[in-house]
């Protein structure tokens, strides 16, 4: 079947209401995008649904915008004085840089090269261009390896120091009774390579 099905987006149903609407609530009737599908960039696409969406929330105009026109990140800068790794920094935005990778990378090479791989396919990475034969990106931040899973992480300590704080919570079960209705329940998904879903410009 097709693994990218059309969103229908309803304004939300108390639980109790939901089983007594006709043919009950029957869970295995959601659908779920196939995650061996995945996209880069996806979010991007039915605006129009999304623009539903964002009705139902307080946060709704801003993340409609990323949407629409992706996350600009010169919205998130600030500017930065001060020392990193004994170099000393005063600017508005990041300077032009290359960081080595972490030591931990040779001892995984197998592992990094079948994730770049996975990455340049799904469209999450482009390739640049030859090392040396090419001018390089802005910044090049360093790969590493958190090895007990494993998992493939960039170091974005050097751009984190240009970037603004923008403070952020997780939901907490304290925030249960003002989402849950009397017999509702509540359940939870984990989107694939969710750092891949939106676009940077």
């Amino acid at each position: 079947g097709n693994p990218w099905p059309m969103a229908h987006p309803a304004p939300p149903t108390p639980a109790e209401e939901a089983m007594t609407l006709p043919g009950g609530a029957d869970p295995t009737t959601l659908p779920f995008r196939n995650p061996k599908c995945f996209v880069a960039g996806s979010l991007h696409h039915n605006i129009a649904e999304w623009t539903k969406l964002a009705e139902f929330s307080n946060k709704g105009k801003e993340v409609l915008g990323w949407i629409v026109n992706k996350v600009q990140l010169s919205k998130f800068f600030s500017p930065f004085e001060g020392h990193f790794k004994g170099k000393e920094y005063k600017s508005d935005t990041p300077p032009p840089i290359i960081l080595p990778n972490a030591k931990n990378c040779s001892q995984h090479y197998s592992f990094l090269t079948s994730q770049i791989r996975d990455r340049l396919e799904d469209g999450s990475i482009r390739l640049w261009g030859q090392v040396g034969h090419c001018v390089p990106p802005h910044l090049v931040l360093p790969l590493t390896v958190e090895p007990t899973k494993p998992r493939m992480c960039w170091d974005g300590r050097f751009l984190n120091l240009w970037t603004r704080d923008r403070h952020f919570n997780l939901d907490q079960i304290t925030e249960a009774p003002r989402l849950l209705y009397k017999g509702g329940y509540m359940t939870h998904t984990d989107e694939k390579s969710g750092y891949s879903h939106i676009g940077l410009s």
